[in-house]
């Protein structure tokens, strides 16, 4: 992994760690009002004084912790931390509900701060109240934004939306500011974090299986870089124009196709809202009806498949009814190979993961039995037992699955290259990893808990 420049200062010549105290610089000068560290923990060689007491502190945790503003520092030359504590009104099972809160809030700040990029830590904590609470850190670039001023009122109004009867906490001292070499005030903020990392108020992975959350999304780039394509790729990429993004426009949904797989850099996508409460894929709407061709050939008139209208009808029907392409071609009649030839880049085999990923979530915040369900939804496919019946992803798949789509999946690399390099049985892996065709078309990570 490459040394951030917070690395570097510590490794340089004129501050080596052969010469640095590192209690002394690290212990700095504490305020009285301060509360003072209790413990140390060990990250990158260096010992970092830390608000937990060596014996209370979750190691996974704090590591994650370190390695999140790790990566943040070497995004900008300064950049700005502020803490909140997000309460519910009442308790859930689930963190489905900061899921809902990042779409919204990810959407402001994109619009307020379209060239800064936005990073998150959350804890989720539960003391002797009956409702749990999470704790909470957003990161963005220094260079867009200095105070917490209007940052406060966004992350206010979305938690708000988010959460009815919900409030934010604003606490004493919640911002920090980090420019480049400032070693006092980033060690401030670590101190500050770590209490993040203690073991406490967590709750048990029985009662709830995941307890922290963090992530970076970059800026958006204005511009794509110039690139020579060939007709084969500008072919291909007219092609998911044509098949997705009409598709998706045809029901009032405005997404863009970036060419560049390194120049997208938010996992949000357009049917993210289809795994909602308030939304559902029976609300998809069909193309426009087709135009019909005609073609005269000798003595007799043939009637040419509208492709174009077939991709677009295609994903419909497969996000709607989980349909296989096989059954698409016998229901109008079309060759099978020219269908299959036609349809390479719509990505049926993705459209189904979502189709059936979308039937789970609604099985599972339904109050009915699994018979019940498949007769309510008239799932009459031979399938529909074994999908609703799968199992979550073990701990193994789970790594996996972040490790494709975090370094592997907007760099263009199919699942196959991946389980080359890793040695993975291909067709396992295609349980839980998926070709999607775009980054805008699902958000991977909202299907993870379905897969």
């Amino acid at each position: 992994m490459p040394q951030t420049q917070f690395q570097q200062d510590f490794t340089s010549d004129s501050l080596s760690l052969k010469n640095l105290d590192i209690n002394n610089i690290i212990r700095a000068n504490f305020d009285a009002k301060e509360i003072k560290p209790k413990g140390d923990f060990l990250y990158n060689d260096i010992l970092w004084k830390v608000l937990p007491a060596n014996d209370h502190q979750n190691l996974k945790m704090m590591k994650r912790i370190f390695e999140t503003v790790d990566q943040v520092s070497a995004l900008s030359s300064r950049f700005l931390a502020v803490r909140y504590d997000l309460h519910l009104r009442d308790y859930q099972p689930h963190n489905q509900v900061i899921d809902v809160f990042h779409k919204k809030l990810f959407s402001q700040l994109r619009k307020r701060y379209p060239k800064s990029f936005v990073s998150y830590i959350w804890v989720r904590e539960r003391n002797e109240a009956d409702v749990h609470h999470y704790h909470y850190a957003l990161m963005m670039d220094g260079n867009c934004i200095r105070s917490p001023n209007y940052l406060n009122e966004i992350v206010k109004m979305c938690w708000e939306e988010t959460v009815a009867g919900g409030t934010v906490w604003f606490p004493d001292n919640m911002s920090y500011l980090v420019n480049k070499n400032d070693i006092d005030v980033y060690n401030k903020l670590m101190i500050r974090l770590s209490y993040f990392g203690k073991k406490a108020t967590k709750e048990s992975t029985e009662i709830c299986k995941k307890r922290i959350g963090f992530g970076v999304q970059k800026a958006r780039k204005s511009s794509y870089k110039s690139k020579e394509v060939d007709e084969a790729d500008k072919e291909t990429l007219e092609t998911q124009e044509s098949t997705i993004v009409q598709m998706l426009e045809s029901e009032s949904v405005n997404i863009s196709i970036n060419v560049e797989a390194e120049s997208v850099s938010s996992y949000c996508g357009d049917l993210d809202k289809y795994f909602s409460h308030e939304y559902s894929l029976k609300m998809l709407k069909p193309p426009a009806q087709s135009i019909k061709f005609s073609l005269f050939k000798r003595w007799s008139f043939i009637e040419r498949p509208d492709w174009k209208w077939h991709r677009l009808n295609y994903v419909y029907e497969a996000l709607s009814a989980g349909m296989r392409l096989s059954e698409y071609a016998e229901k109008y009649a079309l060759s099978l190979t020219r269908t299959y030839a036609n349809f390479r880049q719509v990505g049926g085999q993705s459209l189904r993961i979502i189709y059936w990923a979308w039937h789970r979530r609604c099985l599972y915040f339904s109050d009915i039995s699994l018979s019940e369900y498949i007769a309510e939804k008239k799932l009459y496919s031979k399938m529909a037992v074994r999908q609703l019946q799968r199992r979550p992803m073990s701990e193994f798949w789970s790594r996996n699955f972040d490790n494709y789509y975090r370094k592997y999946w907007l760099q263009g690399y199919t699942v196959s290259y991946y389980c080359s390099v890793y040695n993975l049985n291909v067709s396992t892996a295609r349980r839980y990893l998926v070709d999607f065709p775009n980054a805008v078309l699902i958000d991977p990570f909202v299907l993870k808990p379905w897969l």
